[in-house]
């Protein structure tokens, strides 16, 4: 297998102020990441209000230039400067299979013919930027694609890493606010067979303790102050107003939490006011019909 090569992609079409910049995505190899170059001093990563994924037609990640650039600095990646880094790998786990087994393996079908034949991402840029056409390239880190698994198996499209973003809204201070829809039980849906990360985002005031129950058996129960405290002390960088539950945060990337067979799964949150949430769940997956 060859190494790995930083590609320029094709030029974006519709790059301006309030509009949507598509950059088509060439398929037939592996892709481990992909860097967005804008123009430092005219554009942040807040120009950026939405940026959407697409595998097949369907979207696999979206988030918004922030809340990606906050994302990449959580896993100790330097702010964006002029260069916004979306990440396919994993960072900071011990193996190096363990950090590339969510790079996107395109082109190659499975032994039931599914593959990923397009690709593309579009980024919705803030009214009142000022930008030109020929400020924004698209760059991927890219390396030969797998054809075969270890048993010579077609290795198809292998592991999706999903980005699902959503909002829930609290009313008022509560100390077990509770979200039991965003996996839906017995539904075994092919973008959430494994949760790898979820971070709230509130509007307003903080959230001082997360949980999270499994079939009414809880799985993980941390106050915010220790729980930035262990995701420092190991591979991480907790956010400010960000609160993330990350089951990678020694290095160990198999520590996923199953989400296949639940007959319940819901977040217990203790939060400190009325707010809008922003929930980013990172699912791993296979490829969807």
């Amino acid at each position: 297998m060859g190494g790995k090569l930083n590609i320029k992609l094709p030029n974006p079409e519709g790059v301006a102020a309030g509009g949507t910049a598509t950059f088509r995505i060439p398929v037939g190899r592996r892709i481990h990441g992909m860097s967005l170059k804008y123009k430092q001093g005219t554009q942040t990563p807040a120009t950026f209000t939405e940026i959407r994924l697409y595998i097949n037609g369907q979207v696999f990640q979206r988030f918004s230039g922030t809340q990606r650039d906050k994302l990449n600095q959580f896993e100790k990646t330097a702010a964006a400067a002029g260069v916004l880094k979306i990440p396919f790998d994993r960072k900071g786990l011990i193996t190096l299979a363990g950090r590339e087994q969510t790079a996107i393996n395109t082109g190659v079908a499975d032994e039931f013919g599914r593959k990923i034949s397009s690709m593309y991402m579009e980024v919705d840029i803030a009214a009142g930027a000022t930008i030109a056409a020929t400020d924004l390239e698209l760059w991927s880190k890219e390396s030969d694609a797998i054809l075969t698994d270890t048993s010579g198996k077609p290795y198809g499209a292998g592991i999706i890493p999903y980005i699902r973003t959503e909002q829930r809204s609290v009313a008022g201070a509560d100390s077990d606010f509770q979200l039991s829809d965003l996996v839906n039980p017995g539904v075994n849906a092919q973008d959430k067979v494994a949760l790898n990360r979820v971070t709230f985002i509130p509007s307003a005031g903080v959230i001082n303790r997360m949980k999270i129950d499994r079939n009414t058996y809880n799985v993980f129960d941390r106050p915010d102050s220790i729980n930035r405290f262990l995701q420092a002390d190991g591979v991480r960088v907790p956010i400010a107003g960000y609160y993330s539950i990350d089951t990678t945060e020694n290095g160990q990337g198999g520590e996923l939490i199953d989400l296949f067979g639940m007959t319940d799964f819901r977040y217990r949150l203790d939060v400190s006011a009325a707010a809008t949430i922003t929930i980013l769940s990172e699912y791993f997956g296979t490829l969807q019909s």
